[in-house]
């Protein structure tokens, strides 16, 4: 009744078409002689970006207000609400690696991608296995009962299209700001 476990890391890349989810550390793959192969993670809904900017407005406009009667202006920023939220939102999810639709494995880059179900979606989860790679990949080939492709995982690019996107627009605001400002 032997248990291993192999920590790995949460990584950017998918094993297919269809949609991807990025997942939280701590993310762990299961092995057990009694059980079907299981991966373990975090899972922190997509929406927690859009509460966090909605308290941030909320908690500016009372600090506003706060400030106007006591001249005293503190509250917290985007930043630091979407941590709380993630860390109250947070979800684990555990794969049964048997029951999955898909595990690709890709050797150049060290990572595996699962297509699983999470929160009732299609989702691919991308993981940096690193020096771990071949023992875990081993290990799900000997269990039986996973199915593991090699083949190339891809890289999604629609988050850093995004970031890429809202990056820009911030630093044409702030050159506007100080153009307007002289």
């Amino acid at each position: 009744m032997s248990t291993a476990t192999y920590a790995v890391k949460p990584g950017y890349n998918k094993g297919g078409k269809g949609r991807f989810t990025r997942v939280a550390w701590p993310c762990e793959f299961e092995f057990s002689e009694e059980h079907p192969p299981v991966l373990h993670v975090h899972h922190c809904p997509s929406s927690n970006g859009w509460l966090a900017l909605l308290a941030t407005i909320i908690s500016a406009v009372l600090a506003q207000v706060i400030a106007q009667a006591t001249g005293f202006m503190v509250f917290p920023g985007l930043i630091i609400w979407y941590l709380i939220i993630n860390a109250i939102r947070k979800n684990k999810v555990d794969f049964d690696l048997s029951q999955v639709q898909q595990v690709v494995a890709d050797a150049k880059k060290k990572e595996i991608s699962v297509l699983g179900t999470i929160a009732g979606k299609e989702t691919w989860v991308g993981l940096k296995c690193r020096d771990q790679f071949s023992s875990i990949v081993d290990r799900l080939k000997q269990s039986g009962k996973v199915s593991v492709t090699e083949g190339k995982v891809q890289t999604s690019q629609l988050g850093m299209i995004i970031v890429l996107v809202v990056f820009v627009i911030l630093i044409a605001l702030i050159i506007v700001g100080v153009a307007t400002s002289k």
